[in-house]
């Protein structure tokens, strides 16, 4: 059931983190250092509160549900842009409605492209925070093993340690 609630997802420049919220639950959220963490958290303090309600005998938000879609819709537009565009469609060779379908699916295109774009950023910021960490800890350990041929000892005390010696 928490699957169907409503969702978002958004950067917030204050927490330096992702916020996730519930349309349905509006005093919820979850933040995280990624989309799917926040997600995550979110899922989880949404199935506490559902469980919270149903202890306390108080009514459970329903999903929102979204209307079924015709496929049409009725779209008022400056007559200079009502113009424009059906000149591009006659160039084109296709009626004005292909045409703006086609423009309205190049744009959703664009949109899904942007997402995932910033999936692999997020996966990228993750991948250089862990490469960063592997060689703050290369570089302690390469710290110990200096320090220990300096002093000529074999003892190992791990990064930890390094200042010891």
């Amino acid at each position: 059931m928490i699957n169907k609630y409503s969702t978002s997802i958004h950067w917030s420049e204050e927490d330096q983190e992702f916020v996730a919220t519930c349309t349905e639950f509006p005093y919820l959220s979850g933040i995280g250092e990624t989309k799917e963490e926040a997600l995550n958290i979110l899922n989880e303090a949404v199935e506490v509160g559902i469980e919270m309600l149903e202890e306390d005998n108080e009514p459970v938000p329903l999903p929102i549900a979204i209307p079924e879609c015709s496929g049409q819709i009725r779209l008022r537009m400056a007559k200079s842009l009502h113009k424009s565009l059906k000149e591009q469609a006659e160039i084109e060779g296709i009626s004005l409605n292909q045409y703006l379908n086609y423009l309205l699916t190049l744009k959703d295109k664009e949109h899904e492209i942007k997402q995932i774009i910033e999936s692999f950023k997020e996966v990228q910021l993750s991948v250089t925070h862990t490469h960063r960490h592997m060689i703050s800890q290369e570089k302690s350990v390469e710290k110990v093993v200096f320090k220990a041929a300096e002093n000529d000892t074999m003892k190992f005390l791990g990064p930890e340690n390094a200042e010891e010696m």
